[in-house]
């Protein structure tokens, strides 16, 4: 199996993001629970923990993100077998030596959309997490305040994708262009 190290990277940034969106929340909630528990040896066998707990929350997220914006959202109005086909074409156009550098940029644009995307779908668990953690009779005014910065990053991070989702929308529509003169 031929893997990666920008893969950790990759996927360990939104579950990183989501540990680190949960992370004041808990410890609010529960920070006089944690330091009871929690002794000093632990802090480095935690810390072990989030690191490498961040990696498979981040695939989780990534896939996430395929799912709902690419598969379920993104329903091709001509179907996916064309869509397909489509795919196939920029392909063959990106295959050949001389469009290396349309192949880098469809590249850089189309890791970008997925890197947001799962950093979207980061916060938005994160936001749905606490917000269930808050439901309670009074809510504090730390609750309704780390709720309200949750969906300012969700805000922020539709822009982004929504961004990026258009930029790489717009290249692929031009490269199909080009991939049939």
């Amino acid at each position: 199996m031929n893997f990666e190290t920008k893969y950790l990277i990759r996927w360990g940034i939104p579950g990183w993001l989501f540990l680190m969106a949960l992370g004041p929340f808990v410890i609010w909630e529960y920070g006089e629970y944690l330091s009871n528990t929690i002794s000093n040896k632990n802090l480095l066998v935690l810390g072990t923990f989030v690191t490498l707990a961040g990696v498979p929350l981040g695939y989780f997220f990534n896939q996430i993100h395929h799912l709902i914006g690419w598969v379920l959202y993104r329903k091709p109005k001509d179907g996916w077998d064309k869509y397909f086909q489509q795919e196939i074409e920029v392909d063959n156009l990106l295959a050949k030596e001389k469009n290396e550098h349309y192949r880098e940029r469809y590249r850089y644009l189309l890791a970008k959309k997925h890197e947001v995307g799962s950093v979207l779908s980061s916060f938005i668990f994160a936001f749905v997490i606490v917000l269930l953690g808050s439901i309670k009779p009074q809510m504090s005014s730390f609750d309704i305040t780390y709720l309200i910065i949750l969906a300012l990053l969700i805000l922020g991070w539709v822009f982004l994708r929504n961004y990026a989702s258009a930029n790489i929308d717009k290249y692929f529509d031009e490269l199909l262009k080009a991939s049939r003169k």
